[in-house]
């Protein structure tokens, strides 16, 4: 049997939670940070070729982290290849742009698929307990379904599941438009008098954007809107553009801020 890399980036959890779930179901399967393997030279940690190669992500604005888009080029001659969306609302438009994106590094994509998580976009609100609940039960159901199409190597497309007006207008086109602007919209994060200093909003960073400057957070402009920070603060000093305040945090109940950390780039190992 071939061996199975699945490679995750998360920020709350749910990403690395489905990829966990996905190595408890397929045979001699091995889990990958992404940020990890983006933060190492690709000759001493070079993504194997002739394996099979699974990427589980969030999407945001109906595209794909900036770090996945550039881990995608370290792919090559992959034996089955397949794509987990793991985020709080449909494709839309990034299902097509998901295949381009692929097409484009000249890489068959075998199977697609979007499993339904909690989102973590805490300025539209935090899901309540009951709904974080459901769409994790729902989500290890469809992480049964998802290993089954992979340990069968079919051929697999999750549907769009929005109106055309959606993904090609509004938000399509307004996320077009913004996405490329992600990596400075940590303009909006900010410390409250409550921060302790611990540390934790750095230490679970996927993107190594954060840094503590005289005890206090300081964001660098190569962010991904993943909410890791905002959402592991343990005392809730972090909020988004004032909006945040006083809204409930999520994280993947199965996820702990060690777990983050052990991913994120300055980890020792996986």
């Amino acid at each position: 049997m071939m061996k199975t890399v699945v490679y995750h980036f998360s920020g709350t959890g749910n990403s690395l939670a489905v990829a966990r779930g996905l190595a408890a179901r397929l045979p001699d399967c091995e889990v990958r940070s992404i940020p990890k393997v983006m933060a190492q030279d690709p000759a001493l940690d070079p993504v194997p070729a002739g394996a099979v190669i699974g990427i589980v992500a969030p999407i945001y604005m109906h595209g794909m982290p900036h770090m996945v888009d550039a881990f995608i080029g370290r792919i090559t001659r992959p034996e089955y290849l397949f794509m987990v969306y793991a985020g709080g609302g449909n494709l839309g438009a990034g299902l097509a742009w998901t295949q381009k994106r692929f097409s484009q590094a000249g890489l068959p994509l075998s199977a697609l698929f979007n499993i339904r998580m909690p989102s973590n976009y805490t300025p539209f609100g935090c899901p309540s307990r009951e709904e974080q609940a459901r769409l994790v039960a729902e989500a290890e159901r469809r992480i049964d379904a998802v290993a089954d199409v992979v340990s069968r190597r079919a051929i697999h497309v999750d549907g769009s599941n929005t109106s055309w007006f959606a993904a090609h207008v509004h938000p399509g086109l307004l996320y077009r438009l913004g996405h490329g602007a992600i990596p400075g919209m940590d303009s909006g994060f900010a410390a409250a008098g409550t921060c302790t200093g611990c540390g934790v909003c750095a230490r679970v960073c996927p993107a190594g954007n954060i840094s503590l400057v005289d005890g206090r957070p300081e964001w660098h402009h190569r962010c991904e809107q993943c909410f890791g920070c905002l959402q592991w603060c343990p005392v809730q000093a972090i909020d988004y553009r004032g909006r945040t305040r006083g809204v409930d945090r999520y994280h993947h109940p199965d996820i702990r801020v060690a777990d983050m950390q052990q991913s994120a780039p300055g980890a020792a190992s996986d």
